[in-house]
């Protein structure tokens, strides 16, 4: 499947303590409705800065990248050499059963919290979680993977080339006897098994159907695809070879917006100063 460049959505921004990436853990199942017909697929690089903290970079095409080109000067032999990893990602609804706070946005997996009246377990903003049963997250959020998770989803339905995405797919059957279309579907993700070993597998919940949205309704909120941090070949290469940190770079960026807003104001403010000259 051919690059698929980004699309134009407005950016949604995190919700309390979950980001917008969907995190598939051993033991801990989430329900997802996927929101789109097509996945979006890209390159992408993962590697650690100096601090230790993983960095992600979209490529804007194949082997056409600043860290593509580095990797050409040092070799696929050297340690420092970074793969890049064909991904694929969409829009799902995340339908998991977790304990949310009634006062911010943060949720909480059941089995991480022993809930019962007594427990006295709190969210971090204070905010007691007791007696607090679990729904629904209803969180829009990406489901990134490889190629492996979405060939298991697409052998969920019929007819389908197990090597095409391109068109919308069908489930067979749904409830009534009928072909549903998967998008009105939740999907159960399972993993089992850790490194190598790893096996993540999806599973149809029918009995789910009732939670399910129109994907038309909300489109407009959904994430813009492929996600990651928009970063210049400079600052890429900085990290890579120079030491330079993630935080770093998004501090200095930080300053410069702070710097230029104290800068537009001051302008604001000199302009309303009347001028001498138009007294008289």
């Amino acid at each position: 499947m051919p690059f698929v460049k980004p699309n134009k959505r407005k950016e949604s921004k995190p919700r309390g303590n979950l980001n917008r990436f969907v995190r598939l853990d051993e033991g801990k199942n989430v329900i997802i409705q996927i929101l789109e017909d097509i996945p979006t697929d890209y390159w992408k690089y993962w590697f650690r800065d100096s601090a230790g903290s993983w960095v992600s970079y979209v490529s804007p095409g194949f082997n056409n990248d600043p860290i593509a080109e580095r990797n050409r000067l040092v070799g696929k032999e050297s340690k420092s050499y970074i793969k890049a990893q064909h991904s694929y990602a969409i829009n799902v609804l995340d339908l998991t059963p977790m304990i949310k706070c009634g006062k911010c946005a943060n949720a909480y997996w059941p089995k991480e919290l022993v809930i019962a009246q007594d427990s006295g377990i709190s969210c971090e903003c204070g905010e007691s979680l007791t007696g607090v049963l679990p729904e629904p997250l209803g969180m829009i959020r990406i489901l990134e993977r490889g190629r492996r998770l979405f060939l298991a989803i697409a052998a969920l339905c019929h007819p389908q080339d197990e090597d095409d995405f391109s068109t919308p797919v069908l489930l067979t059957p749904g409830p009534d006897g009928q072909a549903v279309k998967l998008t009105n579907v939740p999907l159960m993700i399972v993993r089992t098994g850790e490194g190598s070993d790893t096996v993540t597998s999806p599973a149809a919940q029918l009995h789910l159907l009732h939670q399910v949205v129109n994907p038309d309704d909300i489109q407009e909120e959904l994430h813009s695809l492929p996600s990651s941090f928009d970063f210049t070949p400079e600052e890429i290469l900085a990290m890579i070879d120079d030491g330079v940190t993630c935080s770093d770079i998004l501090s200095a960026r930080k300053a410069d917006r702070e710097a230029s807003q104290i800068s537009a104001s001051n302008t604001a403010v000199v302009s309303t100063v009347p001028n001498n000259e138009a007294l008289f």
